[in-house]
């Protein structure tokens, strides 16, 4: 997707962000900002958390977002976080399935799944 700079939103506790921010910057990308929440159990959490949490998360320096943890629901506002920050939003749940659908040989776009499906 062309990024070179990341703003990382997570459930997770600051030290799980900072792991997570490591490996990121340890194949080449820039994490410029990263909040969580320090839930134990997000998937309690309705998928507006998710959405409030990137735009928390959102910074000029960002050329997208990562929001991490398949646990976290985010495909439900992936594309209107999208439409509002006006960058890519990646999730661990939008990642998995694209590259799962490549794996498989499907080539087929998941409406609502943000702009990962035009690449």
């Amino acid at each position: 997707m062309g990024l070179k700079s990341v703003a990382i939103a997570s459930p997770y506790p600051e030290r799980t962000n900072r792991l997570l921010a490591d490996y990121l910057e340890y194949v080449g990308l820039e994490v410029v900002s990263q909040k969580g929440l320090d839930v134990e159990c997000p998937a309690f959490l309705p998928p507006e958390a998710a959405y409030r949490l990137a735009l928390e998360a959102n910074c000029e320096a960002a050329d997208g977002i990562l929001i991490s943890c398949t646990n976290f629901r985010t495909m439900e506002v992936i594309e209107k976080i999208e439409q509002d920050i006006g960058k890519p939003v990646v999730s661990s749940n939008t990642a998995s399935l694209w590259k799962l659908l490549r794996l498989a040989g499907a080539k087929e776009s998941v409406r609502g799944a943000g702009r990962l499906f035009g690449t």
